[in-house]
């Protein structure tokens, strides 16, 4: 067991693999580790080895700020939830949640009798589309679906 907890065995183990590296070569510190973890439990590849080593040099070297890449998505899906927030009010101004049946077919000749103040008033908030409780609730379910829909395209 080691001696340190959380990030100070981090950096003990890290400190560790790099002078093994330098006092023989990258082979004998990759398998070390690896015969290390299988001691403990992990299964473990000389490729995770590396992995973990190169994600962990770029973390040193300050090349690896995922909080920052996580606000990053979230600003890019709360401007995506926007776009489709407005794209189907626009397109869709005759949906309202009195009257919105999901089994039902819309009958577009019969929007042509409604006008447009009544329709700006029958839109959809994003409250009314997802039905939440909490606002923040609907908005984050907003956006993990925009979020979806990236990844699909």
């Amino acid at each position: 067991m080691p001696e340190h907890n959380g990030t100070a065995n981090l950096l003990a183990q890290m400190t560790a693999f790099r002078e093994l590296k330098e006092d023989y070569n990258a082979e004998v510190a990759e398998c070390l580790t690896v015969k290390n973890l299988k001691r403990n439990g992990i299964n473990a590849s000389v490729s995770d080895v590396q992995g973990w080593e190169k994600i962990n040099n770029a973390a040193l070297h300050g090349n690896l700020d995922i909080q920052r890449e996580a606000t990053l998505a979230e600003g890019k899906a709360a401007t995506a939830t926007g776009n489709a927030i407005t794209h189907v009010s626009t397109n869709a101004p005759n949906l309202n949640a009195d009257n919105y049946d999901q089994t039902a077919e819309i009958d577009y000749e019969d929007t042509d009798d409604v006008d447009d103040n009544e329709e700006e008033s029958e839109l959809l908030t994003i409250d009314e589309m997802y039905g939440y409780d909490d606002p923040e609730d609907n908005l984050e379910a907003a956006q993990d679906d925009i979020l979806k829909i990236q990844e699909n395209s």
